[in-house]
């Protein structure tokens, strides 16, 4: 067996090179990938506009005039930026979708919400909703049910002081404190809003969270590279002459195993490393490296059992690519929970890259748990018995 798992290990270090040269290649194209995409979405942020919204006014102008600045600094209103057309112009832009609503202000407007006449402005949003669009619809029906509480507020005051018949300066004194107090609400969102900060990513960075994936993602390609390894191990003379030895398939698969899982062990701690670094994870010591250690020995497994299940080392890198590509989205590696059906989030724990993606991402959070380790340990057993599996399976064949 000593001699057996030398021999394996000769072998590996030969075909090191192509192992190296087929894990490269992928490395490089995803890396390639995200720099691409982060210059991109740089390019993007430094020639991004704020959406703009058409202003056609009927009304007082001195007033509207005095009212925008104001208006332009509010929360909400600072994604966008306001142009006074006409309204032709107006309707124009909007149909070119240069614009992403046309606001049309009509004459006595703003004076007909101090004399309850409430004449309306008229909002136009384009046929095709965008994210600009639904945001200003939302802003301008809470916009409408703040003044409209507001105006029945100052309404039911008047009534009341005129029914008990009480003074018109005691009502001009109500009238204006109500003003302010409704102004200072409508001004001051904390009073009327309660502030709730929802995180797609469960409060980790968008470093971290994608840093895991990024993690996973490159071991699974590093670990695509082993196919020729596991599909040409030996031949049948070969086989014929270990079993007359006392050397049964079990122990030719540990043989295959153990230098691999070694190789793996080493560049899962030298990629950690470079990755602890990047994103400054402080959870150190035995237990991050223990399962650091246990996700090289899951993906192992994972890799052998599907290129010893295939026998052939194409076919296999499809089929060991796409499951893994797979779990990885289905455990939220790629677009977070928040956009993914919520049974998604209930299958990664039977997922053996789901399992270690979420244990990794406790990691980088600092957070990682005993059931962390549990669960990868689990997922290794289940993967040793399918390996296991395979190899009697293989031998049944030979036997008939």
């Amino acid at each position: 067996m000593k001699q057996l798992c030398f021999l394996q290990v000769k072998r590996l270090l030969k075909t090191l090179p192509k192992l190296c040269l087929g894990a490269i290649l992928p490395v490089l194209v995803t890396i390639l990938a995200i720099f691409y995409e982060s210059w991109k979405s740089g390019k993007k942020a430094e020639s991004a506009l704020l959406s703009s919204i058409a202003l056609v006014n009927y009304d007082n102008q001195a007033a509207i005039d005095f009212m925008m600045p104001y208006f332009s600094q509010i929360d909400a209103t600072k994604g966008f930026q306001f142009v006074f057309m006409k309204e032709a112009e107006a309707m124009e832009e909007l149909s070119r979708g240069r614009v992403c609503a046309v606001l049309i202000f009509p004459k006595d407007m703003l004076s007909g919400i101090l004399d309850a006449t409430n004449i309306h402005a008229t909002l136009y949003l384009p046929a095709k909703n965008s994210l600009a669009s639904l945001l200003i619809e939302s802003f301008a029906k809470a916009g409408t049910m703040t003044l409209a509480s507001a105006q029945s507020t100052i309404y039911a005051a008047d009534s009341l002081y005129r029914a008990y018949n009480l003074s018109s300066r005691d009502i001009t004194s109500i009238t204006n404190d109500l003003n302010l107090a409704t102004l200072g609400n409508a001004l001051s969102r904390e009073k009327l809003f309660s502030t709730r900060s929802v995180s797609a990513t469960k409060g980790l960075p968008l470093k971290s969270y994608y840093g895991a994936t990024l993690y996973l993602a490159l071991f699974l390609f590093l670990a695509s590279s082993t196919g020729t390894y596991f599909c040409n191990a030996a031949s049948k003379t070969f086989r014929s002459q270990l079993r007359r030895c006392g050397i049964g398939s079990i122990s030719f698969e540990l043989s295959l195993f153990l230098p691999i899982f070694m190789l793996h062990a080493f560049l899962s701690f030298l990629l950690y490393r470079v990755l602890a670094s990047f994103l400054t994870i402080s959870q150190k010591g035995l237990f991050p490296a223990c399962y650091i250690l246990f996700t090289a020995l899951c993906i192992t497994l994972f890799a052998q059992f599907v290129f010893r299940l295939f026998a052939d080392a194409g076919r296999s890198l499809l089929v060991f690519l796409f499951s893994g590509i797979l779990m990885l989205f289905l455990s939220g590696g790629f677009l977070p929970y928040a956009f993914l059906p919520a049974v998604f989030q209930r299958i990664t724990p039977f997922l053996p890259l789901g399992a270690l993606l979420s244990g990794l991402r406790h990691l980088a959070a600092g957070k990682l748990l005993s059931s962390d380790l549990w669960l990868a340990i689990l997922h290794c057993a289940l993967l040793l018995i399918l390996t296991l599996l395979t190899s009697v399976r293989e031998k049944e064949e030979r036997l008939l």
